[in-house]
C-alpha cells in the first residue's frame, strides 16, 4: 500500500458515544479511502473505547488504536499518534469532532497549495448540552452526521468564531491555533518538535505548538470548507478556566516575551488588538524615565540593598550604584542586552516562581501605567517577591502621566473575558502602602520609597466577597494586610 496523503489522529479518554460518531463521519468522506488512514490513541484507559467504535473504526483505512499505558493528556496522545502516522499531512481531530464530508479534502488541498498550521471550520465549539438544549432542545441529529453538519452550516449561531479572529493576519495569529480541527505538514511538525508535553491535560499546548510553527515560516490559516461539528459534552468550565491560567505559566516560561506576556495577561483576543501598541510603547518608552540615576538619594532602600537581597527590578538598571549587586532580574519592554535574567516584557505577567526573590524594585516606571494596570503590576511583583518597594523620584525624567496610547489600548483590552473566574486586581485601594524611605537627590527633585503589599481579603462564606478590600468585614471575617 502506498503512503497516504493524510493521517488523522483522534487522542480519547471516556468518551465512546463520541468518538463513535465521529469515526462513523469519517466514513463517509469525499476523499478516497486509500488516501487517509485513522489513527485512535486511548490515553491510558482499558474501557474508552466500546465495542461500537471499535466496529465502526475497523471500516476505516488503515484504522489503528494505540494504547497510552498511562493518561499523557492530549499533548503527548497527541504525539503518540504523530509518532506512528505515515501520512504527508499531519491532522489532527478531536473526538468530539463529526468530520463533514469534505474534511480532509480541504485539509489536503489546502497544504498542496502551500504548507500552513491550518485551522478547520469547526461549528459549535466550547458548547455544553444545557446551553444546547437552550437554543435547540433535545431534537438533532446526532447519529446522521451529513444532516448534523447541514444544519449546524445554516445557524449562524454556531458559527466558528475562527472565521472572523483569523481574517486579518497578525503575528498573534499562532494564539488561535485550536486543535479541535488542524492539519500540519508531518515533516514540520517533527522538525519543531511536536507538542510540548509539560502543559498540565489540556488547554494552551495547542497555542504553544502554533508559536513554533509560527516562527518555523507557517501561517496560520482559517480554512472555510474543512467543516466539522463539535458535539457538546459535559465540562467542569471553571476548572478548565483555571487550569488554563496555570498552563499559560508553563507557556510564558517556555517563551518569556512580550506577545506571550500579553496573551496571557490580557487574552488572545485581546492582545490581538493592542499588540501594536504595545509594541510601539516598548520601542519609545525612554530608558531615562525608568532608570535608577537617583536611587543613593533614598539611604534607606540602598541599606536594604546592601543586605545583599535577590533584586527584581521593574525599569531600567541605568544608574544602579556600582558598588551593589545588580539585580538578579530585570524587567521593562524596551531593548535589553543579550543577558540573563532580562526580560522585555510589561510585567503584568511573569515567567517566575512564587516568592522567588526577596525583594522587588519598581522604579519610576510604573508611572506609564494606568492605574488598572498599574495594580496587576504590583500584584505580579508581590507574588514574586517577597517585599515590594514602589520609588518615585529616582528616574531622571519621570514620566508626567501614563502614556497616552498605552493607555488607551489598555482601557479597551485589559479586561480578559476570564477574570470572573480569576481575581484580577483593579484599584490602588486593593494594596496597602506604608512609608520606607524619603530623600532628596542633587537635581533637587524629591523621591521616596512606599512599601507595597497586596490585601488580604478572606471571608467565611463560599461566596467572593465582592465589596471593596479594606473595609470591615461585617460577617467578621478578617481583612488583613499581607
Amino acid at each position: 500500500m502506498s503512503r497516504p496523503n493524510i493521517s488523522v489522529v483522534i487522542p480519547v479518554f471516556q468518551r465512546p458515544v463520541e468518538l463513535g460518531r465521529t469515526l462513523r463521519s469519517l466514513r463517509g468522506q469525499s476523499m478516497v479511502p486509500e488516501r487517509f488512514e485513522v489513527i485512535v490513541v486511548n490515553d491510558g484507559d482499558a474501557s474508552t473505547l466500546g465495542e461500537e467504535a471499535v466496529r465502526t473504526g475497523s471500516g476505516l483505512p488503515g484504522f489503528r488504536v494505540i494504547q497510552n499505558e498511562r493518561n499523557m493528556g492530549v499533548a503527548g496522545a497527541r504525539n503518540a499518534g504523530a509518532r506512528v502516522a505515515s501520512g504527508e499531512v499531519l491532522l489532527f481531530l478531536d473526538v468530539d469532532c463529526m468530520a463533514g464530508e469534505n474534511l480532509l479534502t480541504a485539509h489536503h488541498e489546502a497544504q498542496l497549495r502551500r504548507p500552513m498550521a491550518a485551522c478547520g471550520n469547526t461549528f459549535g465549539r466550547e458548547w455544553v448540552p444545557d446551553v444546547w438544549r437552550v437554543h435547540y432542545g433535545e431534537e438533532w441529529p446526532w447519529d446522521d452526521a451529513p444532516a448534523a453538519l447541514a444544519a449546524a452550516s445554516a445557524d449562524a449561531v454556531l458559527r466558528d468564531p475562527l472565521e472572523d479572529l483569523l481574517a486579518d493576519p497578525s503575528p498573534l495569529d499562532w494564539a488561535f491555533f485550536w486543535t479541535t480541527n488542524v492539519s500540519v505538514p508531518r515533516d514540520v511538525f517533527t522538525a519543531v518538535g511536536g507538542f510540548h508535553e509539560a502543559f498540565d491535560v489540556k488547554g494552551v499546548e495547542d497555542m504553544e505548538l502554533g508559536r513554533r510553527l509560527a516562527h518555523a515560516g507557517l501561517p496560520i490559516t482559517f480554512l472555510p470548507d474543512a467543516r466539522a461539528l463539535h458535539q457538546p459534552h459535559e465540562r467542569d468550565r471553571l476548572k478548565e478556566l483555571r487550569r488554563d491560567r496555570r498552563n499559560e505559566e508553563t507557556l510564558l516560561s517556555l517563551h518569556p516575551f512580550l506577545d506571550t506576556e500579553a496573551i496571557c495577561a490580557f487574552d488572545s483576543v485581546n492582545a490581538k488588538r493592542m499588540y501594536a501598541a504595545l509594541l510601539r510603547f516598548a520601542a519609545r518608552i525612554p530608558s531615562r524615565s525608568m532608570d535608577c540615576a537617583h536611587l543613593p538619594s533614598l539611604p534607606v532602600v540602598v541599606e536594604r540593598l546592601r543586605s545583599g537581597p535577590t533584586v527584581l527590578l521593574l525599569g531600567d538598571p541605568s544608574g544602579w550604584p556600582a558598588d551593589l549587586s545588580p539585580p538578579a532580574t530585570v524587567v521593562h519592554p524596551g531593548r535589553h542586552p543579550a543577558e540573563a535574567g532580562r526580560l522585555a516584557l510589561l510585567g503584568v505577567k511573569l515567567p517566575l516562581r512564587s516568592q522567588s526573590h526577596d525583594l522587588a524594585i519598581v522604579t519610576d516606571y510604573w508611572r506609564h501605567f494606568p492605574e488598572r494596570t498599574l495594580t496587576r503590576v504590583l500584584k505580579e511583583a508581590a507574588r514574586c517577591a517577597k517585599q515590594v518597594l514602589l520609588l518615585s523620584g529616582v528616574s531622571t525624567d519621570p514620566a508626567p502621566w501614563p502614556d497616552a496610547e498605552l493607555s488607551a489600548a489598555l482601557a479597551a483590552g485589559d479586561r480578559p473575558f476570564w477574570e470572573w473566574a480569576v481575581s484580577v486586581p483593579r484599584e490602588l485601594h486593593q494594596f496597602c502602602f506604608s512609608a520606607f524611605d524619603e530623600g532628596f537627590s542633587a537635581s533637587e527633585q524629591g523621591g521616596w520609597a512606599l512599601r507595597a503589599r497586596a490585601m488580604d481579603v478572606r471571608v467565611r462564606a463560599g461566596r467572593p466577597d465582592e465589596r471593596r478590600p479594606g473595609r470591615a468585614d461585617e460577617r467578621g471575617g478578617p481583612v488583613t494586610c499581607g
